[in-house]
């Protein structure tokens, strides 16, 4: 380390000299640009550098990159522009010299927070898209923004944050999302529809951590607001919001009581009554009530009718998230798509989303080419709005249609589009999940290997991103592929790694597979304690058909243990 403070004098006796070089609009401009983080696009150095200058920033900015005191980038699209670091610091000490760093600052946080606000993509009308790829792009300067503006402008630091969850979400970052959640609802506690808003953004990304259970405590405070708004379009939502947040707790008897009620409020409220019966259909559908779901459904249609084509998001996606195969004897639970999806969707996304929910519900009855007829409507209506997420969920779908009808070559090929559209977008969660159907596909194909390192990389993405809940998905998944290419220890292991998670709210049908493998491998002892986790699941659900299944496999295994004693019982 001999000589550093050397160069390092030497560095700022140099930066010394090209600034004393600088006219007195370049000054101005270079030390402005001190308060950028990570690079800027000259749309905002133009907004939060100007002021007393004798000509545009642009003009300034180009002669300070002709100076070696800015770097340019060329992207396909835009210029991109950055201090080196140690210019950066630099740059700032100047700023904080001349008495303009508190007003600058304020600039970059009001522009960033404008421009967050225009990006959101629940404000965009009436079609909602992806997160805007800017707020990856722009995540230092966001970062920046948000912890300027918590202290002096925290309206502004809760706009920010309820436009940014979603990009958030998608690449992963539901730790560091929810931390600038919290702070933001902290630092703005006046009742709003904003912070309605931010509190549900909490709710989906503690779910996505594995802390389902503290939805419902969220979905009280979101009730509490839609009271104190004392607007009953308000307060319908809030309601469905809170029975959607006791269902994904696994507070059955709380979530279908709040139903009840935000099927009262939502009554003449279109908009919700159309999200809020979509949500009973699939809550039937999750208990095993298929035959309850279909005038659910016809009841979500004829509210959407009632919504103006062009009306903000209002439609919550939710999904049922597992079915069950079986074969030789053995359930097969299967992990398709995630329970709250984290969308708000408007009228014509809407209508892709429940007719997915009816072709699901015809699929469970059995009725497979009437499934596949609705899948292809919801794709077509999903391509014609440039919708890739929904594209994506009804690939998947098509997937594991594809693969309760024996055809796994053609479900892997479902499953391989809908990773890679969501890999574009891109959606990280939703990429794993996606690999986690072609693992199952080739695992029905044959090819054990292949399934293996596909599903591991999907766990390995959900892990990394500290998805407890998809991680959990995910691993049941691999557990299956496992059982399905004659591995049932390792299918044992991955099972038990899966519970141990505690991240979903069901998981009965985890135990009755666990239970049933138990059985194969003769641990007769291990599997009557499965089953009766099952059932203690089954039960507070209210699920028939697992009740049954659980009683099927309750005689064969006491069967198995009378047997047992009769065996070992010694002769007179």
């Amino acid at each position: 380390m001999h000589g550093v403070p050397d160069r390092q004098a030497t560095l700022a006796a140099t930066l010394d000299w090209s600034h004393d070089l600088l006219a007195d609009d370049e000054r101005a401009v270079f030390r402005r640009l001190s308060v950028f983080a990570g690079g800027f696009a000259l749309d905002a150095a133009e907004q939060v550098c100007a002021g007393g200058l004798s000509e545009p920033v642009a003009v300034v900015v180009s002669r300070l990159v002709d100076k070696s005191l800015v770097t340019v980038e060329t992207g396909a699209d835009r210029a991109r522009f950055r201090l080196l670091e140690i210019i950066r610091q630099y740059a700032a000490v100047c700023l904080a010299s001349s008495g303009e760093l508190a007003c600058h600052q304020r600039r970059h946080a009001l522009w960033y927070a404008s421009r967050a606000e225009s990006e959101d993509p629940d404000l965009g009308g009436g079609v909602v898209g992806e997160p805007s790829p800017w707020f990856a792009v722009e995540s230092g300067n966001l970062r920046t923004a948000l912890a300027a503006s918590l202290g002096e402008m925290p309206d502004r630091a809760l706009v920010m944050a309820v436009a940014m969850w979603r990009s958030w979400m998608a690449r992963g970052l539901h730790a560091e999302g929810l931390r600038w959640l919290d702070q933001a609802l902290e630092a703005c506690p006046a009742p709003s529809a904003l912070r309605a808003r931010a509190l549900f953004a909490t709710a989906v990304l503690e779910i996505r951590l594995g802390r389902p259970w503290r939805g419902p405590d969220i979905g009280a405070e979101i009730a509490a607001l839609g009271r104190d708004l004392r607007d009953p379009g308000s307060m319908a939502e809030a309601l469905h919001q809170q029975s959607l947040l006791a269902w994904m707790a696994g507070e059955w008897d709380g979530a279908v009581r709040l139903a009840s009620e935000a099927a009262t409020a939502a009554r003449d409220v279109a908009s919700v009554r159309a999200s809020h019966e979509h949500l009973r259909a699939v809550l039937a559908l999750f208990r095993g009530e298929t035959s309850a779901a279909p005038a659910l459904l016809d009841n979500a249609l004829d509210a959407l009718g009632r919504v103006p084509p062009d009306a903000p998001p209002f439609f919550t996606v939710c999904t049922v998230a597992w079915s069950v195969d079986s074969a030789d004897g053995l359930p097969f639970p299967v992990f398709e798509e995630t329970m709250l999806v984290g969308r708000r969707v408007g009228a014509a996304q809407s209508r892709g989303y429940i007719l997915a929910t009816q072709a699901l519900a015809v699929r469970l009855g059995g009725r497979f080419d009437e499934a596949g007829v609705m899948l292809d409507q919801a794709l077509r209506m999903f391509e014609s709005l440039g919708d890739r997420t929904g594209q994506a969920h009804i690939l998947a779908q098509r997937g594991h249609l594809l693969r309760s009808l024996g055809d796994p070559a053609a479900a892997r090929e479902c499953f391989r589009s809908a990773a890679d559209l969501r890999a574009e977008m891109p959606d990280q969660r939703g990429t794993a999940i996606a690999l986690t159907g072609v693992a199952l596909a080739e695992a029905a194909l044959g090819d054990g290997q292949r399934a293996r390192t596909l599903g591991r990389e999907a766990c390995r993405m959900l892990d990394r991103s500290g998805d407890l809940t998809g991680h959990a998905g995910a691993l049941n998944n691999l557990a299956v592929a496992e059982v399905l290419t004659g591995r049932p220890e390792q299918a044992i292991g991955l099972l038990e790694q899966a519970l141990a998670l505690r991240a979903i709210p069901s998981l009965g049908w985890q135990y009755m597979l666990l239970a049933s493998l138990r059985e194969m491998s003769g641990e007769i002892a291990a599997a009557v304690a499965a089953l009766a986790a099952a059932r203690s699941s089954f039960e507070q659900l209210g699920e028939r058909r697992g009740l049954a299944a659980a009683a099927e496999l309750g005689r064969r295994l006491g069967a198995r243990e009378r047997s047992a004693k009769r065996t070992q019982s010694p002769r007179p």
